[in-house]
């Protein structure tokens, strides 16, 4: 058999029809350009659910246990300004207990809404709740405006002090005169004369005009003793304190 030569060749090709001899490729698709695909740690490594799982709360779980490392010192500091305020003789000792409480369960309340927060929780339902609650808990604005505006006053006298715990104060004009009881977020008992307790909203120091009365010598020196010793009475030849019974007046 006779080998084909490249110049036979193309004299062969020239006696072919014009479809044969030069191919129409305008109806080809043009050609994709192949990327290369990129692989990153998840498809190169494949860590089961749980495992993922796992490594998503490693930053929840850090700021749980620095939040309560934060929480420990803020309680000492809180309690300690809690016995400075119980110095002074404004609030009573469960009075300052009471706001020590709701202090250090609204941090912790704060600090778990955080840790959700991180997690991925939806926290904002959560808040949409509370706020809800509060709307149902205040009835009318002018309760709200009420409780708002004492226990911002009481705010203010823990700064202002405008008297201690057994002091004996005149509201005027109102001609309330008594001695203080105990104060809280919201009112001030005062006990009178006569053995019979008011209780002042605490934003009408703020309103009226408050007369101070000194506290009596024997009063005084009463109360020095009970922060100093804790124990009110004398000492006897050879003994320890006693408590005594103290003097009202």
């Amino acid at each position: 058999m006779r080998g084909w030569s490249s110049r036979a060749f193309l004299g062969k090709a020239a006696h072919l029809p014009a479809c044969f001899r030069q191919a129409d490729l305008s109806s080809l698709p043009a050609p994709r350009r192949l990327r290369r695909p990129r692989y990153n740690g998840a498809m190169l490594l494949s860590v089961p659910s749980s495992h993922r799982v796992l490594v998503n709360l490693w930053k929840p779980f850090l700021v749980l246990v620095g939040g309560l490392f934060v929480l420990r010192y803020l309680k000492r500091g809180l309690y300690r300004a809690l016995v400075l305020l119980q110095r002074n003789s404004l609030f009573s000792a469960g009075t300052l207990h009471a706001i020590g409480r709701f202090v250090t369960v609204l941090l912790y309340v704060l600090l778990v809404l955080v840790v959700l927060r991180i997690a991925g929780f939806p926290v904002s339902g959560v808040l949409d709740t509370f706020t809800g609650f509060l709307a149902v808990l205040g009835v009318g604005m002018v309760a709200v405006w009420t409780i708002l505006s004492n226990i911002t006053a009481t705010f203010f006298m823990l700064i202002w002090r405008p008297y201690q715990l057994g002091q004996h104060i005149e509201v005027l004009p109102d001609g309330i005169k008594g001695k203080v009881l105990d104060s809280n977020l919201m009112y001030t008992e005062v006990e009178e004369s006569h053995g019979s307790t008011v209780l002042i909203p605490n934003n009408l120091f703020f309103q009226k005009y408050v007369r101070r009365l000194p506290l009596p010598v024997k009063s005084t020196v009463l109360l020095s003793a009970q922060l100093r010793a804790g124990v009110v009475g004398g000492e006897d030849e050879g003994g320890p304190l006693k408590p005594g019974p103290v003097a009202r007046d």
